[in-house]
Order: C-alpha cells, then sequence, then structure tokens
C-alpha cells in the first residue's frame, strides 16, 4: 500500500472504532453538553447522573477519568453511583478532565435555555 491508502485505511478503522465506542450515545446539541433527559431524583443522584452522563459523552472510561483527576477508579464509581458527593476541589478536577461547567454539574446552568436556575 502507498501511503496515501495506507493513511486512508488508518482513517477508515479510526472511525470505525470510534462508531463502535459512541453507540447509542447521543449527539450534542448546539451549546456543546449532552441532553439533558427528563431523569428526577435527588439533587445527589442528578449530580451523579450528570458525570457520568458527561463522562460517557466525552468517550471516556471510569480509569481514564480517575487517571485524569488523580482520583482512584473506585472513587469515580462511588461518585457516580451517588454514594458520595464530590469535594470542591474533586468537582474542580473533574469538570477540567470533562471540559465542563460545574455549575452544569451541579445542575445551575441550564445549556438549552442558556441562563441559571
Amino acid at each position: 500500500m502507498d501511503c496515501i491508502g495506507t493513511l486512508a485505511f488508518k482513517l477508515e478503522q479510526q472511525a470505525k472504532r470510534k462508531a463502535g465506542r459512541f453507540q447509542g450515545v447521543p449527539e450534542a446539541d448546539v451549546t456543546g453538553y449532552p441532553p439533558i433527559s427528563n431523569a428526577t431524583g435527588s439533587f445527589e443522584e442528578m449530580v451523579a447522573f450528570r458525570v457520568q452522563r458527561m463522562r460517557i459523552w466525552r468517550g471516556m472510561t471510569q480509569a481514564e477519568l480517575a487517571a485524569k483527576t488523580g482520583l482512584k477508579p473506585a472513587a469515580i464509581s462511588h461518585l457516580e453511583c451517588g454514594r458520595r458527593m464530590p469535594s470542591a476541589f474533586t468537582l474542580h478536577s473533574i469538570c477540567l478532565a470533562l471540559k465542563c461547567r460545574a455549575d452544569y454539574i451541579l445542575m445551575l446552568w441550564n445549556p438549552k435555555r442558556r441562563k441559571y436556575a
């Protein structure tokens, strides 16, 4: 194979892997955030849901998020199950790793309306 053929093959394989990885994950709307579902629950459950939703939407595993934040994978699991609430420092590091706003995770910011709750 020549260089162009090899590059095209690699890009095709990468696209296939990416398509399988994000299968079932909704596309972003114009706000750049995953769509908010009609999920309801306690504040802790909703924070856990948004962290998990954002992590999946970014295509990360719990281990990858843990490595980027400096936490243990078990801590991320506890956070996503709603067993623990993040401290301010932990929330900040998670938001940096997920490239999102803390007020989105804490349900203070609604990206659809682009205003605070």
